[in-house]
């Protein structure tokens, strides 16, 4: 079942909460912390960009943000949103692990809301930690979140907003195998001014958990060095009971 399909059109309904600019804040921080020594980013590749959300606010900034993403229906709506906005950042439908933005030289390189994670094929994985490598100028930075092991296996995913005034109604459930390490979650939806007990579309949706280890060894293999990880939002290390994860890799 598709992913990142139906839902495209309320997407931006679905994380209308979603504190963005604390994000970017963040990000920032990142940047300052381990990055070059200049303010903000000059050129930026936004890796699963979305509906662009993140894109435009770097592009608000003074940032030049080319976005990518496997969905052609979440790039549809970026570039909807970049033609209202007069935008002048560039929406690509390509798939992390075969990108190509032109041999562009990057200054950062992020991947945010745990879109690594989407990523269940580590070989995969691999070819776009190597295809972002390329995309970037030397010393240049790549940032990006996961759910840990931790929160996957422990149900993080489960929720549901039912309310009756909500932009979109959803229920949300996940499995996890320990095997695998795939957690599959079943995603129903109801949007506005369909009162049934039907949901209006469904999506399964996949994820792989990645150890610490694992990533931080994948990314040295792409040849990235100076590797570090925080629990988010934050400068503290990592716990075995971190739920969500930043990454920080100079090319």
């Amino acid at each position: 079942m598709q992913q990142f399909g139906p839902v495209a059109e309320w997407y931006d309904a679905l994380m209308a909460d979603v504190p963005y600019d604390m994000w970017l804040d963040y990000l920032l921080s990142l940047w300052r912390r381990h990055g070059p020594d200049v303010k903000t980013p000059k050129d930026v590749l936004d890796v699963a960009c979305g509906t662009g959300s993140m894109a435009f606010r770097f592009e608000e900034i003074g940032c030049t943000v080319v976005g990518v993403d496997i969905s052609r229906a979440m790039i549809e709506v970026a570039r909807e949103r970049a033609r209202a906005r007069r935008s002048q950042c560039r929406f690509l439908v390509q798939d992390a692990a075969a990108m190509d933005v032109g041999g562009r030289q990057c200054d950062l390189a992020y991947s945010v809301f745990d879109s690594i994670n989407y990523i269940t094929d580590p070989s995969l994985l691999a070819s776009a930690f190597d295809r972002i490598g390329a995309a970037l100028r030397d010393g240049g930075l790549l940032i990006f979140d996961v759910n840990t092991p931790y929160a996957l296996r422990n149900a993080f995913f489960d929720q549901q907003d039912l309310r009756a005034q909500s932009p979109v109604r959803y229920r949300w459930r996940s499995t996890y195998s320990e095997t695998t390490r795939l957690c599959t979650v079943h995603m129903e939806f109801w949007v506005p001014d369909e009162p049934t007990d039907t949901p209006t579309f469904v999506e399964v949706h996949t994820q792989r958990a990645y150890g610490e280890d694992e990533l931080v060894g994948m990314l040295m293999e792409a040849g990235f060095s100076d590797i570090r990880t925080y629990q988010a939002y934050t400068f503290d290390p990592c716990t075995d009971r971190t739920d969500r994860a930043f990454f920080v890799a100079r090319s």
